[in-house]
This record gives structure tokens, sequence and C-alpha cells, in this order.
């Protein structure tokens, strides 16, 4: 879903949300960065994903 829209030295961007829930999984690096994982960080935190994700639901409610 569309939220809004945005010009940044005359290149647009748009910011959606979508209308499923997921996560994208990133971590901060040094300088207060978010990255993403690499593959074998995602491969190793992926099976608790489904606790993470009912622990996260849980506390919305």
């Amino acid at each position: 879903m569309w939220l809004t829209s945005f010009y940044h030295e005359e290149q647009e961007y748009a910011i959606y949300t979508p209308l499923d829930p997921f996560f994208i999984l990133a971590r901060i690096n040094d300088d207060g960065q978010p990255e993403l994982l690499s593959e074998e960080e995602f491969q190793r935190l992926e099976p608790l994903l489904p606790m993470l994700e009912d622990q996260f639901f849980d506390e919305l409610e």
C-alpha cells in the first residue's frame, strides 16, 4: 500500500507498507547504521523466526 512519495536531488522515492507484515532482518553496524544480514547470518537466525514473530505480535496485542 502506497504511503507517500518525496524527491531528493531530483530523484523520486516512494514509501510503501506491505499488506501482510514481514520481517527484514538487519543489524546496526559500528557507524550506527542498519545493514542487512549476510546470507550466513540469516541462515543461522532463520530457525528462530517463528518464535520471534509470535513474541512480537503478542506484544502488539
